[in-house]
């Protein structure tokens, strides 16, 4: 499900399908909560509830996107 804020920033949940070189941050099959920044990079907030730009094909995203 997306949410837009009043921000203008887009907030989804994606679902982590690799972690290789971050272990400790993503686990595999969880969804976390993601935006996409101005420049296209995608944020995500992790295991330590921080927002960190992965790369996007670490994850899926949802259907309608």
């Amino acid at each position: 499900m997306m949410q837009k804020q009043a921000n203008g920033i887009t907030r989804f949940q994606v679902k982590c399908i690799k972690n290789e070189g971050y272990v400790g941050s993503l686990i595999v099959g969880h969804y976390y909560e993601a935006f996409l920044g101005p420049d296209g990079v995608l944020g995500v907030i992790d295991e330590e509830k921080e927002a960190y730009v992965y790369p996007k094909e670490y994850f899926e995203f949802p259907a309608d996107m």
